[in-house]
């Protein structure tokens, strides 16, 4: 044996002395939890209660763990804006449940409910800035519907309507005791204050009323010393208008500023255009309106009907043909000599000095033609003067007869209320009898 073969298996038999082999243990199969009494039955069970037990295990009605797939799109519209805060108890599902169940229905307080109004009114105005920035954001991608932009507004708009309507019931003086901080009781023992007053008041109203309507039956008798001084009663107005009539005026101002500029932009369009296809023109654009101008433009199209066209069509095709023609004929020999000879050439310089001398004329035909149809609506409204002035008589002598029968009219009140006071003295001079007679008969006993 050679030493080097002998070494080499010296040393392999030491390696193989120093090592140490491990067997692999088999995989085991995944099992997914079971219900926490699944170990109890499998307990009761025994061994022989193997693939049923598997079987339990494999069934996922019965896992702890729910498996069912939730989409991204899904989850993020129902958590978009929601905060975790540790600081809040932790409650399961049957504890929150049951002391829903067995809690009572309270009624909230006015400051409790306008506490958790203007807090979900922030935390509205919260998620709508968060989706007004997301919408700005795909606006500028070309993402946004255009109905989806347009409710977005409106709900926007509904937003500042409540926080203007809760502003409001802050102001008010009236609401203030109930808004205040402060005990139930206090809230509770004001308001019975206020209702019984206000019950007291309506119920000498309408004693009042019933008073005064025995009065004009003639059924009055003599008034009591129990019935008190008189309810004198105050109307005033601060001059104020609510939420609701803050944005419907603001609603139709911007509406009639919109409207006005609309008009400006169509009459100012109009103005500069040069009117020579026998269209009347308006006045001015300041004094145009849109409905006027909105027939102007009707007008203007209805000029561009098929049978219009089609005519410009055969007119502009027969002048191309006569331009051709022109053009050739300038070309052949015979008219390039025709034009060169002095006689022609005499006759083209008088015929360049006649349209020289129209320039000047040329100008002022724009002029001229906008005079002209200013011209015309004026001795247009010249012909309605005289019908004008008729109607103006008309109404004036329906005035006249309106003022006679109104003259005729205060004769007759003055009459009968000259009438009415003789009445009324007399009844009151035959209420003095009976009274004195009451008195005489009342001092005899």
């Amino acid at each position: 044996m050679d030493y080097s073969t002998e070494k080499e298996g010296t040393k392999r038999r030491k390696v193989m002395s120093t090592e140490v082999f491990e067997t692999p243990e088999p995989e085991e199969a995944f099992q997914p939890y079971a219900p926490a009494n699944a170990s109890a039955r499998q307990a009761r069970a025994g061994v022989g209660a193997g693939p049923e037990a598997e079987g339990h295990f494999h069934d996922k009605s019965s896992m702890e763990l729910d498996e069912q797939e939730l989409p991204a799109t899904q989850a993020f519209e129902v958590f978009m804006g929601k905060v975790y805060k540790p600081a809040l108890p932790k409650q399961t599902e049957y504890e929150s449940s049951a002391s829903t169940g067995s809690s009572k229905a309270t009624l909230e307080s006015p400051l409790a409910r306008f506490t958790r109004l203007s807090l979900e009114l922030k935390e509205l105005e919260a998620d709508l800035t968060l989706l007004a920035a997301d919408a700005e954001h795909k606006k500028h991608k070309v993402m946004v519907d255009a109905g989806q932009e347009a409710e977005f507004n409106e709900v926007m708009q509904g937003l500042n309507t409540l926080q203007l309507n809760l502003s409001a019931l802050e102001k008010n003086a009236a609401f203030q005791p109930f808004l205040r901080s402060g005990s139930n009781s206090v809230a509770a023992s004001s308001a019975d204050a206020a209702l019984s007053l206000q019950k007291d008041l309506t119920a000498k109203f309408f004693q009042q009323i019933d008073a005064l309507k025995r009065q004009q039956q003639g059924q009055t008798t003599t008034p009591s010393s129990s019935d008190g001084a008189p309810i004198v009663y105050e109307i005033y107005s601060n001059g104020e208008l609510n939420a609701v009539d803050r944005d419907a005026k603001t609603r139709v101002a911007t509406l009639e500023a919109r409207i006005s500029t609309l008009e400006r932009a169509i009459g100012s369009f109009q103005g500069q255009e040069l009117r020579l296809d026998g269209v009347s023109s308006l006045s001015g654009a300041s004094s145009a309106d849109l409905t006027s101008a909105v027939a102007q433009l009707e007008q203007r199209v209805a000029l561009m009907s098929e049978k219009n066209l089609d005519a410009v069509k055969t007119r502009t095709t027969a002048l191309v043909h006569e331009f051709t023609l022109l053009s050739k004929l300038k070309q052949s020999p015979s008219v390039q000599g025709a034009l060169n000879s002095q006689a022609d050439r005499e006759q083209i310089q008088k015929i360049y000095d006649q349209l020289s001398s129209l320039d000047a004329v040329t100008a002022s035909v724009p002029t001229i033609v906008d005079r002209l149809v200013t011209l015309k609506s004026v001795h247009d409204e010249a012909l309605n003067v005289t019908a004008r002035v008729d109607r103006m008589e008309q109404t004036q002598a329906s005035l006249g007869e309106l003022l006679d029968s109104d003259a005729a009219l205060l004769a007759n009140m003055e009459a009968s209320l000259a009438e009415n006071v003789q009445i009324f003295q007399s009844n009151i001079q035959q209420l003095d009898d009976r009274m004195a007679k009451l008195l005489a008969t009342s001092g005899g006993r």
